[in-house]
Formats: structure tokens, C-alpha cells, sequence
């Protein structure tokens, strides 16, 4: 499958993954995910974190929430949007 393809797949899934991943941010998953993570990561009070096809952002508000410099990157431009919508949603 070329690039083009996977991205016009992920674009057309975009409304409903991000819908998916409101309801994650919205529940216990968002604060589990968290402790799964940083507990593997640095300690450090801040960390500068690359989320690769970061879809409509969840890793990368829950580790921006806990105070890190995330950038998120996605060939999906739909998922951009969403995640970009979803990021401002949580500050």
C-alpha cells in the first residue's frame, strides 16, 4: 500500500478516532497511559518528546498535561486538524 493510500485511509478515520480518543482523554485510560509512560521515561521535570503519528493527539496532550515540550507529527493532514482541535480543547 503507498503512503497516499494509508493517509486517505487515516483522513477518512479521522471524525471517528478522535471521537475515540476524546472518550479515552475522558476516562481513567488518560491518567493510566500517563504513569505507564513516565514511569519508563527520564526523571526529569521536563522532557522535549517527538510523538510520530501522533493521530488526533492523545500521548501528546496527556504528556504535554504533565509538562512536557510535545511535538506531534502526522502524514494524515485530517488527523493534524483533529489533533490540533483536540490539543487546544486541553490547553
Amino acid at each position: 500500500m503507498r503512503q497516499e493510500e494509508v493517509n486517505k485511509l487515516w483522513n477518512d478515520s479521522s471524525d471517528n478516532y478522535s471521537a475515540i480518543i476524546n472518550n479515552e482523554l475522558a476516562s481513567f485510560r488518560a491518567q493510566a497511559w500517563m504513569k505507564q509512560i513516565l514511569d519508563n521515561y527520564p526523571n526529569k521535570p521536563t522532557l522535549n518528546i517527538l510523538d510520530a503519528g501522533c493521530g488526533p493527539g492523545f500521548f501528546s496532550i496527556i504528556l504535554s498535561l504533565a509538562g512536557h515540550s510535545v511535538t506531534g507529527i502526522d502524514p494524515a493532514k485530517d488527523m493534524l486538524q483533529k489533533a490540533y482541535k483536540n490539543a487546544k480543547k486541553y490547553n
